[in-house]
């Protein structure tokens, strides 16, 4: 019979540096650790599912400053299984806003907010661009794309987990060095993200696709997340390098660390946005022709979203046209179909129109303009100024510095 284990008492050591009225004594005995650099540190989760239930626990628990946490979706059943944070009652209510007051229960030293949307269109970039990081504890192809082009767009470096059955996965993406999650597609991972759209670029209303997964799964993959996340928060050049995906399997207890490849004609490495002007236009009430004007250019100015727009339906059957105005990920394929005379309409999509056509007078939230985003507005390239948007804030507004890495010559954008 194996000899039973000894368990033994603190060491002095740690009877003597831990003091116990202090919350957070314990992880400051690590060598590394710096509690105060973690209480300036701001953090958004992408998804209050699984994976984003543990990660904001852990991110509570350790005391990260402020966190922000994005979904859409509601409550399920099957959520209850593998969500620590959510409870039967809670079935058909907001992830986002539940998994926030939930968190801020487990520390109060924290300041946690909840965005109930799509991390892909419902944050803002200037918004995004004051995070540190951005963990991305989604469940698609699809939304893992949305995220990496936004924090692309706002500079901002972000972790991807991802779990199956027998294995997880966690990847470090940093703009401007390293693999982005869109230089890893593969053609499975391609078929997948275009199965979601028409020929036409309009959404498919297709069943989502479901993983079999458990809460052991996800609580492995964001202690993975989390701790690698830890390591960046206190120094960048530590954990996981830009593009290095690190693999632990469940079946076999082995575990992989590899450098993805990075694609030279990757379509997601755009020029992100170069410096902008803050205002105080609230998109939920002000135009984009009042913005135009508030900025000194006149009403026939053009304005510039940072996603694309289906900008209307034209019929080549009976003549008609009609003004959409919203985002291309929100227009579903059967609203082609002309309502006169049931012909397919040709799609009208762009990032630009002029202010003083029909969606120049529409508030720029019912075009999908979040508060906090950035809009160009001018006459063509050569007098296009960058605009921030204004309106609520989730984050604090006491913090003088926008990052804890980033200077301000650093950041993709910078307040002018």
């Amino acid at each position: 019979m194996p000899s039973p284990v000894a368990f033994l008492p603190p060491s002095p050591t740690d009877a003597t540096e831990t003091a116990p009225d202090d919350r957070y004594a314990r992880q400051r005995l690590l060598p590394w650790w710096d509690q105060d650099r973690l209480a300036r540190s701001r953090v958004v989760v992408a998804g209050a599912g699984a994976i984003g239930n543990e990660v904001l626990k852990l991110l509570a628990l350790v005391g990260v400053g402020e966190i922000v946490v994005v979904d859409f979706d509601t409550v399920s059943p099957s959520n209850l299984s593998r969500t620590v944070l959510f409870r039967a009652g809670d079935v058909g209510e907001p992830k986002a806003a539940l998994a926030a007051r939930r968190t801020q229960e487990l520390n109060p030293d924290v300041h946690v907010t909840a965005i109930d949307g799509d991390i892909g269109r419902d944050i803002g970039l200037a918004t995004l661009s004051g995070a540190d990081l951005v963990l991305g504890g989604l469940d698609s192809v699809n939304a893992r794309w949305a995220i990496n082009r936004r924090c692309l767009q706002a500079g901002v470096p972000w972790i991807n987990a991802g779990i199956t059955a027998s294995d997880v996965q966690v990847t470090r993406h940093v703009p401007g060095d390293g693999a982005c999650y869109e230089c890893t597609f593969t053609a499975g991972m391609a078929r997948r993200f275009n199965e979601r759209y028409s020929c036409t670029g309009l959404v498919r209303r297709t069943p989502d696709r479901t993983v079999p997964t458990t809460a052991i799964g996800a609580s492995v993959v964001a202690g993975l997340m989390v701790h690698d996340a830890l390591r960046f928060l206190h120094d960048p050049a530590t954990g996981l390098r830009a593009g290095q995906r690190q693999t632990l399997l469940l079946d076999g207890y082995r575990q992989f660390l590899d450098d993805l490849p990075v694609d030279p004609d990757c379509p997601a490495h755009a020029e992100p946005v170069q410096g902008w002007t803050t205002t105080d236009r609230d998109p939920a009430t002000s135009t984009g022709r009042e913005l135009a004007l508030a900025a000194g250019l006149d009403a026939a100015a053009s304005i510039e979203l940072t996603f694309e727009l289906v900008l209307g339906f034209a019929c080549p059957g009976c003549g008609t046209r009609e003004d959409i105005g919203r985002p291309t990920a929100t227009v579903y394929e059967d609203e082609i179909l002309c309502p006169s005379c049931r012909q397919e309409r040709i799609v009208e999509r762009g990032t630009t129109f002029r202010l003083d056509g029909p969606l120049g007078d529409r508030p720029l939230a019912s075009l999908g303009v979040p508060p906090h985003d950035l809009v160009a507005v001018g006459h063509g390239d050569v007098s296009r100024t960058w605009l921030e948007t204004g309106g609520p804030s989730p984050w604090r507004t006491d913090r003088p510095d926008r990052s804890l890495h980033r200077t301000e010559t650093a950041l993709t954008g910078a307040r002018a």
